[in-house]
C-alpha cells in the first residue's frame, strides 16, 4: 500500500511540475506553452484557465496523497524508540542483577571452587621506535 502510495505522489509531483512550467507568466510570455497565433484548439484564454484548472486539481491531489500516505505509513509501523527497545531485548542477553541474586554467606560457602586461572605467557617487549628522539641524562 506504501509503495503505491509512493509511486502516485512522484506521479503527482512531476504532473505538477510539468503544469506548472507549461504556464505563460503574466508579466514576460516566457512559458513554454507558447504564443502560437491563435492557430490551436484553445484560445489562450481558455488555455490558461484549463491550465490553472488542473494546476488546482494536482495540487489538490498531491495534498490529499500526502496526508494519506501519512495515515498509513504512521498506523502500520512502530516508533523509532520502539524498534530500538526491541533490539536491544533481542541482543541482552537474560543476565540477572547483582542485587537480585546475591548469594547469601551460606551459599558462597557450599559452592565449588572456582578453577584457578592459567597464567598467560609474559609478554614480549615493544620493538623501539626510531621516529623518536633519544633521550640523554643530563649531568648535574
Amino acid at each position: 500500500m506504501e509503495t503505491i502510495l509512493l509511486v502516485i505522489q512522484m506521479v503527482i509531483a512531476l504532473a505538477l511540475i510539468g503544469i506548472v512550467l507549461i504556464q505563460r507568466s503574466d508579466s514576460d510570455g516566457m512559458g513554454l506553452g507558447g504564443a502560437g497565433g491563435g492557430m490551436g484548439l484553445l484560445s489562450g484564454r481558455a488555455k490558461a484557465n484549463a491550465l490553472t484548472r488542473t494546476t488546482a486539481i494536482l495540487a489538490a491531489a498531491f495534498m490529499l496523497n500526502s496526508l494519506l500516505f501519512s495515515i498509513v505509513t504512521t498506523s502500520s509501523r512502530e516508533s523509532i524508540l520502539e524498534k530500538i527497545e526491541a533490539q536491544k531485548e533481542a541482543t541482552t542477553p537474560d543476565v540477572p542483577r547483582a542485587d537480585e541474586t546475591a548469594p547469601a554467606a551460606s551459599d558462597a560457602a557450599s559452592a565449588a571452587p572456582a578453577p584457578a586461572e592459567a597464567t598467560a605467557p609474559a609478554e614480549a617487549p615493544a620493538p623501539a621506535n626510531d621516529n623518536q628522539p633519544l633521550s640523554v641524562p643530563r649531568a648535574e
